[in-house]
């Protein structure tokens, strides 16, 4: 049996009654629902007991407090089920912002459009409508039925981090199917694979550099690949040494001591010492500035040549046919901007 994403509706959800959020005073905040018919239609459905609202509160020396929540009722249940398998997911709001822009203290950050953001918006856009064309289907891990998404399931925004040449990297909800569930995915009924790009932070780094970079950049002995990834990341992440260690020790601590952590982390510096004006700078907003131009340049170079592709990051995911042009369009994109071969493996 096939199962839509319409079978999960939840049974508790979030509606303001707030007329101020109906106005549109942010560009991430904007809704296509007009305040009075939607309070009207609440209304109306609480009224023939299809729905109940539980009222939240919110003391007055807070700011925030629990809010309101409406539920299905059984009426309701009953009232939906009668059509529920013919419905679909709506887009309200056509006119989302796609182009988000973070500040240090990771709150969405006001601006002015420029050229540059019109065209990261246009091209944006375009993909979102070319993908949305095509179908996606794939195996639930948790039940093992085929699910079907919407094409809502698969639109992309991009995030930047405090100006538009750091961050940027590409999010859509589809990123956050499991691996062994990716593996299951068709595009348009076809079987697919997926390729991605191998140790590509350090290999940026060390290729940006004008330097050639190992062929594993997490192979260190008998370390697990897994603690090596774990360790870049961090040491790219954080601005100093101690809190590095600090938040290794929280994640490996039921593995490793302390100690180990840190001799562990001695290591990885010094096979990587030519990085090292990189570590401890939280690097990780222009790495993901590089790696999203490369990502969004191969995603748009499939759309030109209508063939459905989804990108998670650094890896991405099109019809198997297409394998030996994935690879192809992955190694130029990389050429392009790092000046040096990738290594590209297969998932």
């Amino acid at each position: 049996m096939t199962r839509y994403f319409t079978d999960y509706l939840p049974r508790l959800v979030l509606f303001s009654r707030n007329r101020t959020y109906y106005h549109n005073k942010s560009r991430y905040d904007k809704t296509s629902l007009a305040y009075q018919p939607f309070i009207r239609l609440l209304n109306s459905l609480e009224d023939k007991a299809y729905i109940r609202t539980h009222k939240g509160f919110k003391s007055r020396d807070r700011t925030s407090g629990v809010p309101s929540t409406t539920e299905l009722t059984k009426d309701g249940q009953q009232w939906l089920e009668g059509f529920i398998n013919e419905c679909r997911p709506h887009e309200l709001n056509t006119e989302k912002e796609l182009i988000y822009l973070v500040n240090e203290n990771k709150k969405n950050a006001e601006y002015e459009d420029t050229e540059k953001t019109n065209q990261f918006r246009h091209q944006l856009k375009s993909f979102n409508n070319f993908i949305a064309q095509h179908s996606l289907s794939y195996i639930s891990a948790d039940d093992q039925e085929e699910m079907q998404p919407h094409s809502l399931f698969l639109k992309y925004h991009r995030k930047f981090h405090k100006d538009f040449s750091l961050g940027g990297r590409l999010y859509s909800p589809i990123q956050n199917l499991k691996k062994e569930e990716r593996r299951t995915i068709k595009l348009n009924g076809q079987p697919t694979v997926e390729l991605d790009f191998k140790s590509l932070h350090l290999r940026l780094l060390y290729n940006k550099s004008g330097l050639k970079s190992p062929k594993d950049c997490y192979e260190f002995g008998e370390m697990p690949r897994e603690v090596a990834k774990l360790i870049a990341l961090i040491c790219l992440n954080t601005n100093n040494k101690t809190r590095a260690l600090q938040a290794l020790h929280r994640k490996l601590r039921k593995q490793l001591s302390y100690k180990d952590i840190k001799q562990a982390v001695d290591i990885f510096l010094k096979a990587h010492s030519p990085l090292s004006q990189y570590f401890f700078r939280e690097t990780w907003a222009q790495l993901h500035y590089w790696d999203s131009t490369i990502a969004f340049n191969v995603m748009r170079a499939f759309q030109e040549e209508n063939i459905p592709i989804i990108g998670v990051h650094d890896s991405f995911v099109v019809p198997e046919k297409e394998e030996d042009r994935l690879s192809m369009v992955m190694t130029k994109s990389y050429r392009e901007l790092a000046q040096f071969e990738p290594v590209i493996s297969k998932e």
